[in-house]
């Protein structure tokens, strides 16, 4: 065995990333908290159609169509937006592209069929095994729901754009406010503390990330989804403060 060879190697040091790199990162972030929020919210509603809101998917379309309904009545509550003059026109064409896979697939024929079904509008095949019918009931049911929680997701993804100058200023006063307190404790002389900085960022990155997909999948009706959104607002730009505030002294 060589001398080098036998020598221990120092780990390499990974720069700083590339913007592409932090582009790429900050898309496959954003369209994880989206898949994230819509398995989330289906398997939260599938769960809530058998058991808390079962007299709502007996009686009607269900706990996900009324969600998704007064969902849609706090975006016609604001007509216009600073980013869009027209509030409901973009919702519901992002609506339209949310429904398009499952248009192309043939899920919504099926869904539409299924719904006719269950409210005695179409009489069921009687060749067909009650086991097997029960079964394909149960599946259109679930594929119901994930239309609708996958179009209210469209539908809190528009309300996070017309709100997004809001975000944009709460994390501008955020770094600012920690900005001065950190110059503040580097001429004062204050301790330094890699403890808070790092947990700090860690909390700021979760309240941008799975905070998001939380606000994105919320399964709760009658609650404005715009104040969760300023909540964690909120929560990010004090965690930034204080990431900002504790960053090192000296570079």
């Amino acid at each position: 065995m060589s001398q080098d060879s036998a020598r221990p190697q120092a780990p390499r040091r990974k720069g700083p990333r590339g913007p592409l790199e932090m582009i790429v990162n900050a898309v496959c972030s954003f369209v994880g908290c989206i898949v994230v929020a819509v398995v989330l919210g289906t398997l939260l509603e599938v769960a809530g159609a058998y058991s808390f809101w079962k007299a709502e998917s007996l009686a009607g379309p269900g706990h996900a169509f009324n969600h998704l309904s007064s969902d849609f009545k706090y975006v016609q509550v604001f007509p216009r937006s600073i980013l869009v003059p027209d509030t409901q026109a973009f919702t519901s064409r992002l609506l339209s592209v949310a429904r398009w896979p499952y248009d192309k697939c043939g899920i919504t024929k099926m869904v539409v069929k299924a719904r006719a079904l269950r409210a005695g509008e179409v009489s069921p095949n009687p060749r067909s095994p009650s086991l097997l019918l029960m079964m394909s009931q149960h599946i259109a049911q679930a594929l119901e729901i994930l239309v609708y929680v996958t179009q209210d997701v469209a539908v809190r993804l528009a309300m996070a754009l017309f709100a997004l100058p809001v975000l944009v200023l709460a994390i501008l006063i955020g770094v600012v406010d920690g900005l001065v307190q950190r110059d503040v404790r580097k001429w004062s002389g204050g301790r330094e503390s890699s403890f808070i900085y790092h947990h700090a960022k860690h909390y700021a990155k979760w309240f941008m990330t799975a905070g998001f997909s939380i606000y994105l999948g919320w399964p709760l009706s009658g609650f404005n989804p715009t104040y969760l959104l300023l909540a964690f607002a909120a929560l990010t730009a004090f965690a930034l403060a204080i990431t900002c505030a504790s960053f090192k002294k000296y570079l």
